[in-house]
């Protein structure tokens, strides 16, 4: 079985990444973004996965942080990728393909990869038959909150933050992810980020249903509560009232108003 997560940026995508990574039955690569450009002749899928090699994170999964580990082990895993999808896919690279590709790397059965930017392109994905899709969503203000003080400390410089310069900007991304998701709702598992962590244990039993592995195999602990409705710590009134200004009617739908 393939599954991807996604999410708006700071909806919580790691934290499931996290849980995932430590249950015995998955195997998982964070942001390798291998599901995208499913159905391209392999070259051209190949340019899609190797664009961001250097910063996608397996290594996340047993616990490397010195950087150059990380780069040395990275490629290790990309050269180990790419010659068994050569193998197993000669012309077109579909969902099965890349399945079998990572279940013969990780040595699990169940096998995915995190990437936010999914939540984007599912109006492809959810064509992917063979494909699961487990997509969280949060408070429009926590993550605008969130995302915002990212912008200003950890990816201060990165050139594709330059259009977030207010929590209102990042509102209005989020309505468009709010907007794909109900668009294709039918087709995941949608998980409201504020009931993961306030009661895990309901929202990893439908996860662990979802993919068919065992609910026990997810280490709670790695949940906490601390980050629900911080917003007004961070945000000011007329921020948080820019956000709703915008995501207001969304929020409202979801049930955050």
């Amino acid at each position: 079985m393939a599954f991807i997560i996604g999410g708006h940026p700071r909806s919580g995508t790691t934290l499931l990444f996290r849980l995932c990574r430590d249950h015995p039955q998955i195997g998982i690569t964070g942001e390798f973004k291998c599901f995208q450009g499913l159905d391209s002749p392999l070259l051209e899928y190949w340019r899609w996965v190797q664009t961001d090699w250097r910063h996608f994170s397996f290594f996340w999964r047993i616990g490397f942080k010195a950087p150059w580990i990380f780069k040395v082990g990275s490629g290790i895993f990309l050269a180990q990728y790419r010659w068994h999808l050569q193998r197993i896919a000669p012309d077109r690279v579909s969902v099965s393909d890349v399945e079998r590709t990572l279940q013969r790397v990780l040595h699990k059965k169940v096998v995915g990869d995190k990437y936010p930017g999914y939540v984007f392109a599912l109006p492809a994905l959810v064509r992917q038959p063979l494909l699961k899709r487990i997509i969280i969503y949060r408070d429009a203000r926590d993550v605008s909150s969130s995302f915002m003080n990212m912008v200003r400390t950890k990816w201060k410089g990165r050139n594709w933050t330059k259009e977030f310069r207010t929590p209102r900007d990042v509102a209005l991304q989020w309505v468009r992810a709010v907007e794909t998701m109900e668009n294709t709702k039918e087709h995941l598992l949608a998980i409201r980020y504020e009931d993961l962590v306030r009661e895990p244990r309901p929202a990893l039993r439908k996860m662990a249903d979802y993919l068919g592995v065992d609910p026990e195999g997810f280490n709670t602990r790695r949940v906490h509560t601390e980050s629900v409705g911080k917003h007004a710590n961070f945000l000011s009134e007329e921020e948080i009232r820019g956000v709703l200004e915008v995501a207001g009617p969304a929020m409202e739908r979801w049930g955050y108003l």
